[in-house]
Protein backbone atom coordinates (compact mmCIF):
# COMPACT_ATOMS: atom_id res chain seq x y z
CA UNK A 1 0.00 0.00 0.00
CA UNK A 2 1.43 3.54 -0.70
CA UNK A 3 1.10 5.89 1.85
CA UNK A 4 1.06 9.60 1.30
CA UNK A 5 3.16 11.39 3.83
CA UNK A 6 5.74 14.15 4.26
CA UNK A 7 9.44 14.03 5.40
CA UNK A 8 10.78 16.75 7.27
CA UNK A 9 14.53 16.69 7.74
CA UNK A 10 15.34 18.54 11.44
CA UNK A 11 18.43 19.97 13.25
CA UNK A 12 18.45 20.85 16.19
CA UNK A 13 21.26 19.37 18.83
CA UNK A 14 21.51 16.82 16.37
CA UNK A 15 19.83 15.51 12.92
CA UNK A 16 16.46 14.38 12.81
CA UNK A 17 14.38 13.01 9.89
CA UNK A 18 10.36 13.09 10.54
CA UNK A 19 8.14 10.84 8.56
CA UNK A 20 4.71 11.84 9.48
CA UNK A 21 1.72 10.09 7.33
CA UNK A 22 -1.56 12.42 6.74
CA UNK A 23 -3.44 10.06 8.88
CA UNK A 24 -1.16 10.32 11.66
CA UNK A 25 -0.81 14.82 11.33
CA UNK A 26 -5.43 14.32 11.19
CA UNK A 27 -5.26 12.17 14.37
CA UNK A 28 -2.92 14.52 16.81
CA UNK A 29 -5.37 17.94 15.48
CA UNK A 30 -8.50 15.52 16.42
CA UNK A 31 -6.73 14.96 19.31
CA UNK A 32 -6.41 18.53 20.42
CA UNK A 33 -9.58 19.64 18.80
CA UNK A 34 -12.39 17.22 19.15
CA UNK A 35 -15.22 19.19 18.34
CA UNK A 36 -13.81 20.15 15.09
CA UNK A 37 -15.88 20.01 12.15
CA UNK A 38 -13.22 18.07 10.14
CA UNK A 39 -14.61 14.24 10.14
CA UNK A 40 -11.43 12.17 8.19
CA UNK A 41 -7.99 12.83 6.84
CA UNK A 42 -9.59 12.56 3.51
CA UNK A 43 -10.49 16.04 3.50
CA UNK A 44 -7.05 17.85 4.18
CA UNK A 45 -3.35 17.29 3.38
CA UNK A 46 -3.80 16.64 -0.07
CA UNK A 47 -1.97 18.22 -3.13
CA UNK A 48 1.31 19.62 -3.33
CA UNK A 49 3.00 21.62 -0.91
CA UNK A 50 2.36 25.25 -1.22
CA UNK A 51 4.76 26.86 1.17
CA UNK A 52 6.46 26.11 4.30
CA UNK A 53 7.22 28.97 6.99
CA UNK A 54 9.28 28.33 10.25
CA UNK A 55 7.68 29.94 13.49
CA UNK A 56 9.60 30.50 16.85
CA UNK A 57 6.95 30.96 19.09
CA UNK A 58 7.40 31.66 23.02
CA UNK A 59 4.60 30.43 25.45
CA UNK A 60 5.14 30.69 28.76
CA UNK A 61 8.56 31.73 28.52
CA UNK A 62 9.33 28.38 26.76
CA UNK A 63 10.56 28.53 22.64
CA UNK A 64 8.64 26.55 20.73
CA UNK A 65 10.08 25.34 17.24
CA UNK A 66 7.04 25.34 14.98
CA UNK A 67 6.25 25.00 11.00
CA UNK A 68 3.77 26.13 9.23
CA UNK A 69 2.71 24.24 6.13
CA UNK A 70 0.29 24.71 3.26
CA UNK A 71 -1.07 22.30 1.06
CA UNK A 72 -2.85 22.84 -2.71
CA UNK A 73 -6.72 21.74 -1.05
CA UNK A 74 -6.52 25.03 0.97
CA UNK A 75 -5.05 23.44 4.18
CA UNK A 76 -3.22 25.23 6.33
CA UNK A 77 -1.49 23.52 9.41
CA UNK A 78 0.97 24.81 12.24
CA UNK A 79 3.18 21.47 13.48
CA UNK A 80 5.21 21.56 16.97
CA UNK A 81 8.57 19.45 16.44
CA UNK A 82 8.76 19.39 20.46
CA UNK A 83 5.43 17.90 20.98
CA UNK A 84 4.95 16.39 17.53
CA UNK A 85 1.16 17.16 17.29
CA UNK A 86 -0.96 19.60 14.53
CA UNK A 87 -1.16 22.78 16.71
CA UNK A 88 -3.97 23.83 14.49
CA UNK A 89 -5.47 23.51 11.55
CA UNK A 90 -7.14 25.82 8.91
CA UNK A 91 -9.34 24.60 6.00
CA UNK A 92 -10.96 26.91 3.57
CA UNK A 93 -13.95 26.59 2.80
CA UNK A 94 -14.77 23.80 0.28
CA UNK A 95 -15.80 26.12 -2.77
CA UNK A 96 -12.09 27.14 -2.67
CA UNK A 97 -10.34 24.65 -4.47
CA UNK A 98 -6.79 25.54 -4.36
CA UNK A 99 -3.89 26.95 -2.40
CA UNK A 100 -1.56 29.17 -4.52
CA UNK A 101 0.58 30.64 -2.11
CA UNK A 102 1.09 32.49 1.02
CA UNK A 103 3.14 34.67 2.94
CA UNK A 104 3.83 35.61 6.68
CA UNK A 105 4.36 38.91 8.66
CA UNK A 106 5.24 38.45 12.56
CA UNK A 107 4.28 41.58 14.32
CA UNK A 108 4.70 41.35 18.21
CA UNK A 109 2.28 43.46 20.23
CA UNK A 110 2.29 46.23 23.22
CA UNK A 111 1.86 43.14 25.48
CA UNK A 112 4.84 41.17 23.97
CA UNK A 113 2.31 38.83 22.35
CA UNK A 114 2.80 37.81 19.13
CA UNK A 115 1.22 37.28 16.00
CA UNK A 116 1.56 36.09 12.76
CA UNK A 117 -0.97 37.79 9.91
CA UNK A 118 -0.84 35.01 6.91
CA UNK A 119 -1.71 36.44 3.64
CA UNK A 120 -3.36 33.71 1.55
CA UNK A 121 -3.83 33.33 -2.58
CA UNK A 122 -7.08 30.90 -3.05
CA UNK A 123 -8.39 30.74 -6.47
CA UNK A 124 -9.24 34.15 -7.54
CA UNK A 125 -9.19 35.70 -3.55
CA UNK A 126 -7.13 36.83 -1.18
CA UNK A 127 -7.51 36.23 2.70
CA UNK A 128 -6.15 36.87 5.41
CA UNK A 129 -5.52 34.09 8.05
CA UNK A 130 -4.25 35.50 11.58
CA UNK A 131 -2.08 32.91 13.99
CA UNK A 132 -1.69 33.76 17.69
CA UNK A 133 -2.11 31.89 20.44
CA UNK A 134 -2.10 28.75 18.81
CA UNK A 135 -4.88 29.20 16.64
CA UNK A 136 -5.52 29.40 13.12
CA UNK A 137 -8.39 31.96 12.17
CA UNK A 138 -9.99 33.51 8.78
CA UNK A 139 -10.41 37.67 9.56
CA UNK A 140 -10.84 38.93 6.06
CA UNK A 141 -11.34 38.64 2.38
CA UNK A 142 -8.58 41.30 0.82
CA UNK A 143 -9.88 40.71 -2.48
CA UNK A 144 -11.66 39.05 -5.15
CA UNK A 145 -9.96 39.34 -8.37
CA UNK A 146 -13.04 39.60 -10.14
CA UNK A 147 -11.80 37.58 -13.29
CA UNK A 148 -12.24 33.72 -14.13
CA UNK A 149 -8.94 32.40 -14.15
CA UNK A 150 -6.63 35.55 -13.00
CA UNK A 151 -5.03 34.28 -9.23
CA UNK A 152 -2.49 36.11 -7.78
CA UNK A 153 0.33 34.01 -8.29
CA UNK A 154 2.65 35.68 -6.08
CA UNK A 155 2.59 37.33 -2.42
CA UNK A 156 4.79 38.77 -0.42
CA UNK A 157 5.15 41.05 2.77
CA UNK A 158 6.96 43.92 2.51
CA UNK A 159 9.99 43.93 5.17
CA UNK A 160 8.11 46.53 7.51
CA UNK A 161 4.84 44.48 7.17
CA UNK A 162 2.60 47.51 6.63
CA UNK A 163 2.13 46.54 2.21
CA UNK A 164 0.97 43.28 0.72
CA UNK A 165 2.42 43.01 -2.98
CA UNK A 166 0.48 40.61 -5.22
CA UNK A 167 1.31 39.30 -8.57
CA UNK A 168 -1.30 38.24 -10.65
CA UNK A 169 -1.25 35.77 -13.22
CA UNK A 170 -2.50 38.18 -16.04
CA UNK A 171 0.58 40.32 -14.62
CA UNK A 172 -0.93 42.91 -12.99
CA UNK A 173 1.20 43.96 -9.65
CA UNK A 174 -0.91 45.92 -6.59
CA UNK A 175 0.15 46.81 -3.49
CA UNK A 176 -2.26 46.95 -0.55
CA UNK A 177 -1.56 48.96 2.57
CA UNK A 178 -1.63 46.25 5.78
CA UNK A 179 -4.24 46.56 8.20
CA UNK A 180 -6.56 47.71 6.31
CA UNK A 181 -5.85 46.43 3.19
CA UNK A 182 -6.63 49.70 1.07
CA UNK A 183 -5.32 49.76 -2.50
CA UNK A 184 -2.56 52.02 -2.57
CA UNK A 185 -2.56 54.36 -4.92
CA UNK A 186 0.65 55.54 -6.59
Amino acid sequence: DDVEAIEIHYENSGEKIFTFDFKYLFDSYKKNHPNSELSSSESVFNGALSGIYQIYEVIDYEKRDRMLIGFDDCSLFVYDFRTKEVVDLFKAPSKFSQLICFDVCKSTKIDKTEKWTIAVSVCERIFEVIYENQKLELTKKIKKTGFVGVNCSQIIFNSIGDRLICGYSSGKIEIFTVPDYELEKV
